[in-house]
C-alpha cells in the first residue's frame, strides 16, 4: 500500500509539473547515443516521455517509438508534439500503471530512460529495471541518468538509512552509490557497458548537479 500512495504522489506531481515546464529541447547527451545507433533503426521506448522531447527527436532519426508515461498529462502533451509534425503513424502511447510497462517480452532495441528511473524506493527501482529488461531485445540497450551521491539533493539532512530523499512536494528520489546501481543491473540481467559523470552548478555555482550517465545492454 505504501508503494502504491508513492507512486499516486510521484504521477500527480509530474503531471502537474509537466503542465508547467515544458521542456522543448532534447538533452544533447540522448541526442549522442541515439546517433550512435541511427543506423540501425528499430524500436525504441522513451520511458517517462514527459513533453516528448525524446520522442521527436527519436521519430525524426527513424525510430518506431513507444512513448511511456504514468501521467495522462504527459501522454496528451507528447501525442499534441507528435501530430503537429504529421508523424503520428511512428508512435504509439502507452499510459503504464504502476511499474508496469504493457509492452512484449524481447521488442524493443533501446530503451530511453532519462531522469525517470530513481523517483521511486530502492525495491520499486530493481523491479522497474528488471521489467526494461524483460522489454528489452537480446543485446538491446538501455541509456538513462541518476543523480550521484555527491549532488546536492543528496546530504545528511534530508536522506534515510535507504539513500532515500524526500522533496517538498512529497516525491522521492532515490540517490544510490555507484555499486547499488551496478547490483540492480547485474540482478536484472543488464551488463553496465560505460558510466559516465556529468556536472553543472545552479544559483551562481551553490547547488550542484551531479548525474551518472549509464549506457548498459541486456545479455
Amino acid at each position: 500500500m505504501e508503494d502504491k500512495r508513492l507512486f499516486e504522489e510521484a504521477k500527480k506531481s509530474w503531471g502537474k509539473h509537466f503542465e508547467i515546464a515544458y521542456l522543448e529541447y532534447p538533452d544533447e547527451n540522448v541526442i549522442r547515443f541515439l546517433s550512435r545507433h541511427k543506423s540501425e533503426g528499430g524500436n525504441i521506448v522513451d520511458l517517462g516521455c514527459a513533453t516528448g522531447r525524446h520522442t521527436e527527436a527519436a521519430v525524426k532519426m527513424g525510430f518506431q517509438v513507444t512513448a511511456v508515461d504514468f501521467a495522462k498529462q504527459c501522454i496528451d502533451i507528447t501525442k499534441q508534439r507528435i501530430e503537429r509534425l504529421g508523424l503520428s503513424n511512428k508512435v504509439r502511447y502507452i499510459q503504464n500503471n504502476d511499474i508496469d510497462i504493457s509492452v512484449e517480452d524481447a521488442s524493443q532495441d533501446i530503451v530511453i530512460a532519462w531522469g525517470v528511473l530513481f523517483s521511486y524506493k530502492k525495491d520499486m527501482v530493481a523491479a522497474y529495471i528488471k521489467e526494461i529488461c524483460r522489454i528489452l531485445k537480446p543485446n538491446g540497450y538501455i541509456f538513462c541518468d541518476c543523480r550521484t551521491q555527491r549532488d546536492s539533493f543528496f546530504s545528511e539532512t534530508n536522506k534515510n538509512e535507504d539513500n532515500m530523499y524526500k522533496r517538498m512536494d512529497g516525491v522521492y528520489y532515490y540517490i544510490p552509490s555507484l555499486e547499488e546501481i551496478k547490483g540492480i543491473f547485474i540482478d536484472a540481467g543488464l551488463f553496465i557497458e560505460k558510466v559516465e559523470l556529468f556536472e553543472f552548478t545552479e544559483n551562481n555555482m551553490e547547488k550542484l548537479n551531479s548525474w551518472y550517465h549509464i549506457t548498459a545492454q541486456k545479455n
